[in-house]
């Protein structure tokens, strides 16, 4: 099975949800290696360096331009195979081909539920 994730955390946030998804991401391979890995961004960092060098993790460079995160990583990740799209920072890409494919979206924080008028729900 292909797992295709967000991974702009993993490869850019130093803490919280970029520790939450190399965390994930790491241990998946390592327990489960029949599985395949995908880690979509437009571009790689050091802080993914060491899991993409397990052998069933591969970067997918994702399409370029603006909100390509909400309107094209859906279609890259149905492009490269995947089975499995999951959202490891509470979003999932809003356009999809007609391929259907598996959703999983993680939310960290429902805290805005609470306190909405604290929040602004622009990206």
């Amino acid at each position: 099975m292909k797992i295709a994730y967000d991974a702009k955390r993993l490869f850019h946030n130093t803490s919280g949800l970029g520790n939450y998804s190399r965390d994930l991401v790491r241990i998946l391979s390592y327990h489960f290696p029949e599985n395949e890995y995908l880690l979509l961004n437009k571009n790689k960092s050091e802080r993914g360096a060491d899991i993409l060098q397990r052998p069933n993790v591969r970067f997918v460079e994702t399409s370029k331009g603006q909100m390509s995160r909400q309107f094209k990583m859906g279609r890259d990740a149905q492009k490269a195979g995947a089975d499995i799209f999951h959202g490891l920072s509470g979003e999932l890409p809003l356009k999809w081909d007609k391929h259907l494919i598996k959703k999983v979206v993680t939310i960290h924080d429902l805290i805005f539920v609470r306190y909405p008028q604290y929040y602004s729900f622009r990206p």
